[in-house]
């Protein structure tokens, strides 16, 4: 759910939000992850013809928008330690674009896994 551009956490699944929960999970020794895409990365995926495509209806419509930055200062505010974020089809921000050449040389002190595979899916089709 987004507040004037801001995620705020569902109150029937998060009743004291999220940064109450990262509290109580720092509490226990362990540390918080979540989950983020760039909001570009929204695909509807068919696994039996094994096709994407980009739900540009969505993409048109008022619930979208682009808030990667805000997001960014909001993590580290509800004490999220862990962020996988989903960057797929995004060839508006590339490194190589913003100017950071070679991220190979960089990344490394940023990330610490990533994925070259498509995405898994529950089936047993080949």
């Amino acid at each position: 759910m987004l507040t004037l551009g801001n995620l705020v956490a569902n109150k029937s699944t998060f009743p004291s939000a999220i940064k109450s929960l990262a509290d109580y999970v720092l509490s226990k020794g362990l540390k918080l992850g979540i989950y983020a895409d760039s909001s570009r990365a929204i695909m509807i995926c068919e696994i039996i013809s094994k096709s994407c495509f980009r739900a540009v209806e969505y993409w048109n419509s008022a619930k979208f928008s682009y808030h990667e930055e805000q997001d960014a200062g909001t993590f580290p505010s509800w004490g999220i330690d862990y962020l996988k974020y989903n960057n797929c089809f995004n060839d508006d921000i590339r490194p190589t674009i913003r100017g950071d050449m070679h991220p190979a040389l960089w990344a490394g002190d940023w990330g610490n896994s990533w994925r070259t595979t498509n995405d898994i899916g529950s089936s047993w089709i080949r």
